[in-house]
């Protein structure tokens, strides 16, 4: 029997996201992930018309594909597959070449 990776997936609602970032908190807690990591992030843009403010919040993340260009990319090694499958940078390798 083949040896079979588990990718996480993950349901989200963009027309009712406040942007309060439970979800992001709830992953790094399963994941008990190390402070600086984060698989999933909250990102809120802002804009103005002639009346009022508008928010949009997007939930998001990319770390978990099995072919990642990110890991192929990077040349310092810093980012990598977890042994669960889930792609991981690692902050204290990153030399920020953007690659």
């Amino acid at each position: 029997m083949e040896n079979k990776i588990v990718r996480f997936a993950f349901l989200y609602d963009s027309t009712r996201c406040i942007g309060c970032n439970t979800c992001q908190i709830a992953c790094k807690d399963i994941h008990n992930l190390e402070k600086g990591i984060w698989l999933r992030r909250v990102e809120t843009a802002e804009w103005t018309d002639d009346r009022r403010t508008w928010w949009r919040h997007a939930s998001h993340t990319c770390r978990h594909c099995s072919g990642a260009a990110c890991v192929k990319a990077c040349g310092a090694k810093a980012i990598y597959y977890q042994e669960d499958g889930a792609v991981i940078i690692s902050p204290e390798r990153c030399t920020g070449c953007g690659a």
